[in-house]
């Protein structure tokens, strides 16, 4: 079989460059993607090579970020469009940023994006069982038109990784490569960062986001010395940071309902490199994960429970490795 594959987002981003790999394993794939920073060159750039591609193709796959591509894809192919999703419009911009009021016309477009390109469509994926519930019950996609298609690590390049023994006078390292978005819970890390002001531990928040200014001044003006904000590191090198941590924080922790209805793309690496993790209890985690028996589990933006669960591995390193197993 013969795809085109055009996504939203640059194709680097995980879950387009898992669903890509995925689809070479069986099928010849043409790549109509741009890797430009800005949502809207990527997105013209994309248009102006799908109008170049040459056909004849028998299927077009839309990746994520797809939803402004359907706009105008189901009108310039005859073929069959399956479109991943992944998760909603709507959710993200009203219920978990909230950039618009429920019931604004931000949040009616929102909406009204969601279900038009679901129903343009052949056929629809998305991330958790908990995601598919959300279309069905709240945006009315019928339950017949969509699939799960959870997301899933690299594992050429998030390989096991069985670091040498923490010598006794180094910090019990903490790790989490964070976007600082609300579902993240950075409010309840920091949180579980000044309850464990005393231990010898140290949070590694990893990454770049609209929440992190906020966070560095937060840091600063709590003065929190076991936090480290070290900012962007390149997705190659990833893996070197989880394998010098004792223990990755996989999330969400945020307080939204968007934030229980995802599995963490990050949390299938820790998982990947063989990582003790500490996850968010909810549904969509429950979907592949057994707290207690991979991971710890902690409810969401329960700071107090997240630094118990941490305390907890930074006590008892058989436990850390058991889970990590």
């Amino acid at each position: 079989m013969r795809i085109l594959y055009l996504t939203g987002r640059e194709p680097e981003y995980p879950r387009n460059q898992i669903v890509e790999r995925a689809l070479r394993r069986r099928h010849e794939v043409v790549r109509v993607v741009s890797s430009a920073r800005h949502p809207l060159r990527r997105n013209l750039a994309v248009f102006a090579r799908f109008i170049q591609a040459r056909g004849p193709f028998d299927v077009v796959f839309c990746g994520f970020y797809g939803q402004p591509l359907m706009l105008w894809l189901r009108w310039l192919t005859r073929r069959p469009v399956l479109f991943d999703a992944f998760f909603s419009t709507h959710d993200t911009l009203v219920v978990d940023r909230q950039f618009f009021h429920p019931g604004s016309p931000g949040a009616w477009a929102a909406r009204w994006l969601d279900v038009l390109t679901c129903r343009w469509a052949d056929h629809v994926l998305v991330d958790t069982e908990s995601t598919r519930r959300y279309f069905v019950e709240t945006l009315g996609v019928p339950s017949s038109h969509l699939d799960v298609l959870y997301t899933s690590a690299d594992e050429s390049l998030f390989q096991p990784s069985f670091p040498s023994p923490r010598a006794a006078d180094q910090p019990f390292t903490v790790f989490t490569s964070i976007g600082f978005l609300p579902l993240h819970g950075v409010g309840a890390i920091l949180d579980a960062a000044e309850l464990l002001r005393e231990s010898s531990c140290r949070i590694v928040l990893a990454g770049d986001g609209p929440g992190l200014p906020a966070t560095q001044t937060a840091v600063a003006r709590r003065d929190l010395p076991n936090i480290r904000l070290p900012g962007w590191i390149e997705y190659r090198t990833l893996p070197d940071h989880i394998a010098r941590a004792d223990l990755c924080l996989g999330g969400h922790f945020g307080p939204s309902e968007k934030a229980r209805r995802h599995i963490p793309v990050k949390a299938f690496q820790y998982f990947a490199m063989r990582r003790p993790v500490i996850l968010g209890d909810n549904a969509a985690n429950r979907e592949l994960f057994a707290g207690g028996h991979d991971c710890v589990m902690v409810p969401h933006a329960d700071p107090a429970a997240l630094a118990a669960a941490i305390d907890r591995f930074r006590g008892d390193a058989a436990e850390a490795e058991r889970l990590a197993a």
